[in-house]
């Protein structure tokens, strides 16, 4: 560097050679063939840079002009040599090549086919190699080995959610909750899948003791994304009594009430419950000190409170909650506005009808399955008016949004008879059938 200091191009690439070797010291840069072939050629031309202004008059000519052949081809041998062992070592250590060695290994449960050692020494700072290292230590029987593991690649990458959740399988697996429950949190933070595996750990473990409490009781957020992973595995009962332990834990988070409203609607017929639930509700939208979130109370109020009505039969009470519903929160005004068009589809209101639908229809527009409400509503109008192709034109719209439908299937179906289109009917029947 001292010979090319008065040349901006070769000090610059020197300097940058240096910081690179610096950095390599605890990073695996020059594994990576883009860096390594660009820090080749970049010595390559600090070198020439350097030899082109030797203060040693003739030097460059005499590394190219003198010495024997034999000796200028012992040397160029002995560099490749050097060369091709370092490339060796290289591609035996390869990180990849480790990768595959040990997910062989899991695979296979053969843990004792993986040098350990050999991979901190080559490897020391690879987390990921290192979190791949406590798996195999583990399946082998070394608890403490793995542990240790996992807590270094946890060092090198405190925010990996890989190495979180290995730690914290470590964590649950010995019974230690407080470990378990802190790498939880930090990959309940970090994603979304995160979030649903640190819920999945949490309910495969569910038995320890302690780890309930301390992780649904830290946020009302993890009881929602946990119910909804109960809800997606077919555990609807366990959910909703999920649920119902939130609210009582979190009484004043409308999120986690929302949430248990929706299973609660989408099960059984609970009606005492929701009664009892929308009158909470209302009471609490009520409180003038919540501001605007009280609005947002008395919306889910009235929400569940017409729900209730509609359950008892008595539609023209129902539209009226879900009228007021859909009045107290403007953005969220669909779904009420959708159930409003259904009390008055019973009430047989036309003109009312019309007039909520053409609402049904802006509220909707940036929606899925409320969109396909709003269709199914206008062939249920269609077909009241005795317009049969409409209310098959207007299906097969909303089948577009909801296309995994049976119901609407077989809806479908039936209007193709009542049309007189036997072929389309039973096309519409064929493909019900179809796996």
């Amino acid at each position: 560097l001292w010979l090319v200091r008065k040349e901006v191009v070769p000090l610059a690439l020197g300097l940058g050679l240096g910081a690179l070797l610096l950095q390599n010291l605890v990073d695996f840069s020059l594994w990576i063939p883009g860096v390594a072939f660009a820090a080749a050629a970049a010595a390559g031309a600090v070198t020439q840079a350097a030899v082109q202004r030797s203060p040693r008059r003739g030097l460059r000519k005499r590394l190219v002009r003198t010495g024997k052949t034999g000796q200028r081809a012992l040397v160029v041998a002995a560099l490749a040599g050097a060369a091709m062992v370092a490339g060796h070592h290289a591609w035996q250590e390869d990180p990849a090549r480790w990768q595959q060695e040990m997910r062989q290994a899991l695979a296979e449960r053969k843990p004792g086919s993986v040098d350990l050692e050999r991979l901190l020494a080559e490897h020391p700072s690879d987390f990921y190699l290192i979190r791949l290292g406590a798996s195999v230590a583990r399946m082998g029987g070394q608890a403490d080995a793995g542990r240790r593991l996992a807590d270094r690649a946890l060092a090198l990458a405190p925010t990996n959610e890989g190495a979180l959740r290995t730690r914290a399988e470590i964590a649950l697996g010995e019974g230690d909750v407080p470990v378990a429950l802190t790498c939880l949190g930090g990959m309940f933070a970090e994603s979304a899948w995160g979030r649903r595996v640190a819920s999945d750990l949490v309910l495969k473990h569910g038995r320890l003791p302690g780890l309930h409490e301390g992780w649904f009781g830290g946020a009302p957020e993890r009881v929602v994304v946990a119910a909804r992973r109960l809800e997606g595995n077919g555990r609807r009962p366990a959910a909703r009594a999920l649920l119902a332990w939130g609210t009582e834990r979190f009484p004043d988070d409308l999120a986690l009430h929302e949430a248990r409203v929706q299973a609660l609607l989408a099960g059984p017929p609970a009606r005492e419950v929701l009664d009892k639930l929308s009158l909470a509700l209302l009471t609490k939208g009520s409180d003038e000190t919540r501001g605007e979130e009280a609005l947002r109370w008395q919306r889910l109020g009235y929400l569940v409170q017409g729900h209730v009505l509609a359950s008892e039969q008595r539609p023209a009470e129902a539209r009226h909650m879900f009228q007021a519903a859909a009045r107290l929160d403007v953005l969220a005004a669909g779904e009420p506005l959708v159930m409003e068009a259904r009390m008055l589809l019973e009430t047989g209101d036309a003109e009312a009808l019309e007039r909520v639908l053409g609402q049904v229809d802006v509220a909707t527009r940036d929606t899925g399955a409320l969109r396909a409400d709003y269709h199914r509503l206008r062939s249920q109008q269609a077909e009241q008016r005795g317009d049969l192709r409409g209310a098959i034109r207007e299906l097969n719209r909303a089948m577009v949004y909801a296309k995994d439908d049976a119901a609407d299937g077989q809806r479908l179906a039936k209007l193709y008879d009542q049309a007189g289109d036997r072929r389309a009917a039973a096309n519409t029947r064929a493909r019900l059938e179809t796996p």
